[in-house]
């Protein structure tokens, strides 16, 4: 009886829904159980679904623990096994094609039970989110929010947010993270290296990692920086090979009202905007990163939220001003960036 129990336990938890399809432009089909069927907004997703997309789609799956799986075009993924119930874990594979994840609840109670696999390369996460390119010859990774550890047949490799590994043939290396490169060395793979192309527009976040152009041609000389410039006009300033570009923001503290002494209350408002100041430097220079979710079930809105992060490492920055004033400290931070920061 309980072998029965056991063989029917597992015959549910096998065919049992894990996710809905929440987005889906052009056309995809899942094969399942040997059958090909076409792919519709609110479908579910199971275990071992392997799902295909063309040249004119791109989908989004969210799992039942929130992860976001966003597929783009020309791609086969495959959902190996899941489980957010006993024992949770993730373990998918991207054959080819790109895949930008944000990992949800099991990537945060059990990360190293979340595991996405290629033809070469395994990798685990750290409370993460990252994008994925897979092609016959070319593995390409980038971070955008905590790490992930990427084991090659080069060795392993540790990305942190803000840093992108790019393979071929092999070798890997591993660069600060810029999504025009990775998308350039994405596209320009054997199948597309005489032709033009466009760049995914999968709600990749324009923040750390750089920015988008949606119609970027394959010879176009990547310029890594483009900043409004600090007098207000409305001129573009971008940053060239052998050029500099100096960023100013503002940086605002309150006095606290717990302190004992007048001096020691100005100081921590000076901190407080000292902080406060590299920021906002951060935010001009990198960019926010702004994650919105909605998880659709049953054709309704169960949830919905929008965060913003900022993840950066800010360099060299100087205090050129202060004033203090009603209570408010106010500095003005400055920094002067070369163009090889982004490269």
């Amino acid at each position: 009886m309980k072998f029965i129990f056991l063989l029917l336990f597992g015959f549910i938890a096998l065919y049992a829904d894990i996710g809905t399809i929440s987005m889906l432009n052009g056309e995809a089909i899942v094969t399942r159980d040997g059958k090909v069927t076409n792919i519709k907004i609110g479908d579910s997703v199971k275990e071992g679904d392997r799902i295909n997309t063309f040249s004119k789609s791109r989908m989004q799956i969210i799992l039942e623990d929130d992860t976001v799986i966003s597929i783009g075009k020309n791609s086969e993924y495959v959902i190996e096994s899941y489980s957010n119930g006993f024992r949770q874990h993730v373990d998918m594979r991207l054959n080819k094609g790109f895949l930008r994840t944000i990992s949800g609840e099991i990537g945060k109670v059990a990360p190293e039970r979340f595991k996405l696999r290629t033809k070469n390369s395994t990798i685990g996460i750290r409370g993460t989110g990252w994008l994925s390119y897979v092609s016959e010859d070319t593995e390409n990774y980038l971070c955008f929010s905590g790490t992930i550890v990427v084991n090659t047949p080069d060795g392993v490799f540790n990305i942190p947010a803000g840093y992108m590994l790019l393979g071929k043939d092999g070798k890997y290396k591993k660069l600060k993270a810029n999504i025009r490169i990775f998308n350039a060395r994405k596209n320009l793979s054997s199948d597309l290296k005489s032709k033009p192309f466009n760049t995914p527009k999968l709600n990749m976040p324009q923040s750390a990692i750089g920015y988008i152009d949606s119609d970027i041609q394959s010879d176009e000389e990547i310029q890594p920086y483009k900043q409004k410039n600090t007098q207000g006009n409305n001129q573009d300033y971008v940053l060239k090979q052998n050029s500099t570009l100096t960023i100013t923001a503002i940086g605002q503290g309150v006095v606290p009202n717990s302190t004992s002494n007048k001096a020691l209350a100005i100081a921590m408002a000076k901190r407080a905007a000292i902080v406060d100041g590299y920021r906002a430097l951060a935010e001009r220079v990198n960019g926010v990163y702004v994650e919105g979710k909605d998880t659709i079930r049953n054709m309704a809105v169960k949830r919905s939220g929008v965060r913003s992060q900022v993840l950066a490492i800010v360099q060299n920055a100087s205090v050129v001003n202060g004033n203090f004033k009603d209570g408010l400290y106010e500095v003005e931070l400055e920094v002067e960036l070369d163009y090889n920061y982004f490269k």
